[in-house]
C-alpha cells in the first residue's frame, strides 16, 4: 500500500515538472548575463546623472542729457505785441545696474520613459520629493535621451539630454525666507 502511494505521487510530480527549454542550457531568468537592462520601452526607467554649474553676469550704464537754449526777438508790424524773451533748460540722467547669478546643480535622479518616438529617442519625465523636517524639496527632470547615450549602468548624464529641464521646488520656512515680501511684490507689480 504504501509502495502504491509512493508510485502514485511520483507520477504526478514527475507529470508536473517541465524543463524550462529541454533544447538549452540556459534558463531564461531576468538574471541572465544576456539580457539587456538598459532602458528601451514605455515605463522602464532610468538613472540621469545631473552635473550642471552655471553662472552669468550682466551689467549696464546709461548716461544721457540733453540741453535747450531758445530765445526769440521782439516782433515787428503786426507782431509788434510779441516781446523778447529766452528760455534755456537741461535734462540729464545717469544710472547703472549689475547682476550676477551663478548655479552649481550635483544630483541622481530615476526617471521613467513616457515616449519612444520614430527616431527611436526616448521622451523621459521624473522628479523626486524630499521631505526634511519641516521642509520640502521637489526636484524634476524632462527631456530626450538617444539609446545609445545610455550607459551600461544604465545611466546617462545631463549633458547628453536634449531638451533638458531641471526645475527645483521648495517649500517650507526656508523656502518662504527667500520669497519677496507683500510690499516688494506690490512694488514689483507696479514697476
Amino acid at each position: 500500500m504504501k509502495k502504491a502511494l509512493f508510485l502514485i505521487t511520483l507520477s504526478f510530480i514527475v507529470m508536473a515538472w517541465k524543463p524550462a527549454a529541454a533544447d538549452s542550457l540556459w534558463k531564461p531568468t531576468a538574471d541572465s548575463i544576456f539580457i539587456d537592462h538598459k532602458a528601451h520601452q514605455v515605463g522602464d526607467i532610468m538613472t540621469v546623472l545631473i552635473v550642471e554649474s552655471s553662472s552669468a553676469q550682466y551689467e549696464t550704464k546709461t548716461d544721457s542729457s540733453k540741453k535747450l537754449d531758445e530765445s526769440v526777438g521782439a516782433g515787428a508790424g503786426l507782431l509788434n505785441f510779441i516781446r523778447p524773451f529766452s528760455a534755456s533748460g537741461s535734462r540729464s540722467s545717469t544710472g547703472s545696474g549689475s547682476a550676477t547669478s551663478s548655479t552649481n546643480l550635483v544630483d541622481r535622479i530615476s526617471v521613467k520613459v513616457v515616449e519612444i518616438l520614430p527616431n527611436r529617442q526616448m521622451r523621459i519625465e521624473g522628479e523626486r520629493v524630499v521631505n526634511l523636517y519641516a521642509e520640502q524639496l521637489t526636484v524634476g527632470v524632462k527631456g530626450l535621451v538617444r539609446p545609445e547615450d545610455i550607459g551600461p549602468e544604465n545611466t546617462v548624464s545631463s549633458g547628453r539630454v536634449a531638451e533638458l529641464s531641471i526645475f527645483t521646488k521648495g517649500k517650507g520656512s526656508i523656502a518662504n525666507a527667500h520669497r519677496p515680501g507683500l510690499i516688494a511684490r506690490i512694488l514689483q507689480f507696479i514697476w
